[in-house]
Parts: structure tokens; sequence; C-alpha cells
């Protein structure tokens, strides 16, 4: 896994501002569900859109579906739903504007906030995440910090 803070012409081109690529080799759960940390934020960080770039499918010899969501302890789902990425033709996604951060809402509170990845495999017991074999994908995220305002 590797995390990547984006240029500022990145920034300005994409309106996201880090980058984190995640491969089959990071999936390492003998389960169905794995979470992957993609930021740990503190007071006065939120994400405001997340979205993903499917470089290659994943693909598993038992595999019958794997789908990636994004979220925090309240919610697997709260930035982005389950979105398939084996046997898709759906390469790209990305999200509107979070209008509420779930991080202190419209008020900056002191919190925390770990976002993540959540990677689940359909099809019961088989395959586990790390019978995977293929796959690569970079997740991106706007993360706003209004301390530095």
């Amino acid at each position: 896994m590797q995390y990547i803070a984006l240029s500022n012409e990145e920034r300005l081109s994409t309106g996201y501002s880090h980058k984190v690529v995640i491969t089959h080799d990071d999936l390492t759960d003998t389960d169905t569900a794995q979470d992957i940390t993609l930021a740990a934020l503190t007071e006065g960080q939120f994400v405001t859109r997340t979205g993903y770039k499917l470089v290659t499918d994943f693909a598993s010899a038992n595999g019958t579906g794997l789908t990636v969501s994004i979220g925090n302890s309240d919610s697997a789902t709260v930035y982005q739903a389950a979105k398939e990425l084996q046997a898709t033709e759906v390469d790209y996604w990305f999200s509107q504007l979070v209008t509420a951060p779930p991080t202190g809402g419209n008020t900056v509170v002191a919190d925390t906030e770990t976002v993540f990845a959540r990677f689940t495999t359909s099809g019961g017991s088989s395959p586990l995440l790390s019978e995977y074999t293929a796959g690569e994908v970079h997740v991106f995220l706007e993360v706003t910090d209004v301390r530095k305002l």
C-alpha cells in the first residue's frame, strides 16, 4: 500500500488531496472482509469527497465478486457505498461533495476519525481476501483542514 499526497497541480486539476494505492498484496486477511486505513483525521480535518480508479480488475481462482466501500467507525459506507472491483466495466467512480462532514459536522470539535476502505468478497467462505492474485485500485480523498484557513 502506498500513501501519496498529491502535488498542488494535481490537487487543482482533480480536486483531490491524497491518493492511496491498494493492490491484491494488501489484502491479507484470511476471511471475507478487511478494513484498510486510508487516513487518520484529527480535530479540524474532514473528508469532503472520495473516488477511485480501478487500474487492474481484482481476480481470484475462486472469486465471484469483490467490493470496496469507504467509511469510518460510524458507517462503513458513509463516504462511498460498496462498488464492484472484480469483473466490472466501471473503472472510475467519484462521490459528490459531502455537505455535512461526519467528523465534527459543520463545526470543529475535538474529535478524531479513521477513514478506511472496506474490502468484502461475496460468495460465502471462498475466496478469502488473501487468495486474490491480481488487482490494483487507486483511492482518492479530498481532505480539508480548516485549521489552515
